[in-house]
């Protein structure tokens, strides 16, 4: 017993593999709950603009009836027609990039050598029970710690991209909603 600290499971000579592969989790767990944070907010803006797009139906028979009118100018029309435009396009660009921010993404890691594919569903999958066994067992600590610093590098890759694409489709959804407050005031000034 005297070669174990106290309170600890682990003999004296593991403890620095075991604290780093604890960072490891610790870290990878971070960058998985980032991601869900990501996919979050996209989600978000697709209701953002459910709500948006049912506000502005209730202006529709306004719209319709101003665009119809003979006496109406010209110039209005064709202001609000290109204002219209904006808010679809910039809706359609942010829709795009929020649902592309939520589509299951995968990046490998950026050093591939001895990488033995252990932590994603797929590849564990695609070995039976005794082979996964027999390869978990095979490692010791310090390729146990290579192959988790391998998996934080592919998860937070996957979590820059998310966001870099959260990040373009908020951009975009600002852009929509001052079209949108155009659109809607306008409505009530015709």
């Amino acid at each position: 017993m005297a070669d174990r600290p106290p309170g600890s499971g682990t003999a004296v000579g593991q403890e620095p593999a075991f604290l780093q592969l604890t960072f490891l989790i610790s870290a990878y767990n971070s960058a998985q709950r980032m991601i869900w944070f990501s996919d979050q907010k996209a989600s978000f803006i697709v209701i953002y603009y459910g709500i948006l797009l049912s506000m502005l139906g209730t202006r529709v028979e306004r719209l319709l009836s101003f665009f119809r009118a003979p006496e109406a100018a010209l110039a209005p029309r064709a202001a609000l027609a290109l204002v219209g435009c904006a808010f679809v396009a910039s809706m359609v660009y942010s829709l795009s990039y929020a649902l592309r921010s939520v589509v299951p993404t995968y990046a490998a890691p950026v050093d591939v050598r001895d990488y033995r594919r252990l932590y994603w569903c797929h590849d564990i999958l695609a070995k039976d029970v005794e082979t996964y066994f027999e390869l978990l067992r095979g490692l010791d600590a310090a390729a146990l710690l290579k192959e988790m610093t391998r998996e934080l590098y592919a998860a937070t890759s996957i979590e820059r991209l998310k966001f870099d694409r959260v990040t373009r489709s908020l951009k975009a959804a600002v852009a929509s909603f001052v079209a949108w407050v155009l659109i809607f005031a306008g409505t009530f000034l015709l």
